[in-house]
């Protein structure tokens, strides 16, 4: 699951560059993703094991929340 997440938070990452690319803007979800996406490299398994593995994903479940607002906000994506 550890390689899934980050093969996700890649892919965000990539789409968000594309249209850095295309708009000439960078905006504060361009930085959130790669804080994300560190901190996905920055842990092992047997580190996240070892934190706890519900802590880890309530971690990244409220790091994805925060990057979806942001890219919301960002991209004037309002319901």
């Amino acid at each position: 699951m550890p390689r899934s997440l980050a093969f996700c938070v890649n892919k965000i990452a990539d789409n968000l560059g594309y249209l850095e690319l295309d708009y000439g803007l960078r905006h504060p979800s361009h930085d959130l993703i790669e804080a994300v996406g560190a901190r996905l490299k920055a842990n092992s398994i047997a580190s996240v094991m070892e934190a706890g593995l519900h802590e880890f994903l309530s971690g990244f479940i409220a790091d994805n929340a925060r990057l979806g607002q942001q890219i919301e906000r960002d991209f004037r994506f309002y319901g």
